[in-house]
């Protein structure tokens, strides 16, 4: 079941949920809860292992858990694949993305392409704000932990700060919030463009989006 995709905006409807079942890891069926309203906003995600949560209250905090690190490989190509998904939705005609070689990783920062009409090809730099749950997993625990609004906000000001010096005009940035989602959240995003958006533009990449674990929270972030 999937409901219609809402449009960004700076005050979400109430009471709506959204739910999504997934097969494109290609490994076992994920899926993701997506729900927000009065009671501020969810997102749960499980079913392939990596089964995450966060619950925001509409005075700003939130209460995660994030269950699984996955792989710098199975990060990237997961996020191209969402953010190839929502651009898709949006008109374009990408192709399913792929890694790219090591060679186009260290000299311009690509770390997944696609390709489209006319030999168009789609470049795709992925980053992550995560940083407190990856360290924490990698010594084998669950994470969880109180945060706030303002600080998922930060960290995707300093995800794009630290990569201000690969910015490419020719290159997409993409926020991995897909398997700690956190950072996906509608007030998130909204909060980051009003205090944030004309700076993110301004880095000199083509686009910054912000990949949740599903199509309707992968949000523009700039320009």
């Amino acid at each position: 079941m999937e409901a219609q995709k809402p449009e960004e905006q700076d005050e979400p409807p109430g009471e709506v949920h959204f739910v999504y079942a997934d097969d494109t890891v290609g490994v076992t069926e994920s899926h993701v809860v997506d729900g927000f309203g009065e009671g501020g906003e969810t997102i749960v995600t499980g079913g392939d292992g990596h089964d995450t949560s966060v619950q925001a209250d509409p005075a700003g905090s939130a209460e995660v858990r994030v269950g699984r690190r996955p792989s710098k490989p199975e990060s990237e190509l997961r996020t191209a694949q969402l953010l190839v998904q929502r651009l898709n939705q949006d008109g374009a005609q990408w192709d399913p993305p792929h890694l790219t070689n090591p060679s186009a990783r260290d000299e311009r920062g690509i770390d997944c392409e696609a390709s489209g009409p006319n030999e168009q090809r789609l470049k795709i730099q992925v980053t992550t704000p995560e940083r407190a749950a990856w360290r924490e997993l990698a010594h084998g625990s669950d994470f969880r932990a109180s945060t706030s609004e303002a600080a998922l906000v930060e960290a995707l000001r300093v995800a794009i700060e630290a990569k201000k010096t690969r910015s490419d005009p020719e290159i997409h940035l993409a926020l991995d919030a897909v398997h700690a989602p956190a950072h996906a959240l509608r007030s998130v995003a909204q909060a980051f463009r009003r205090q944030h958006g004309v700076w993110a533009a301004s880095v000199g990449f083509l686009e910054i989006w912000l990949v949740g674990p599903s199509p309707d929270l992968v949000q523009r972030l700039a320009p």
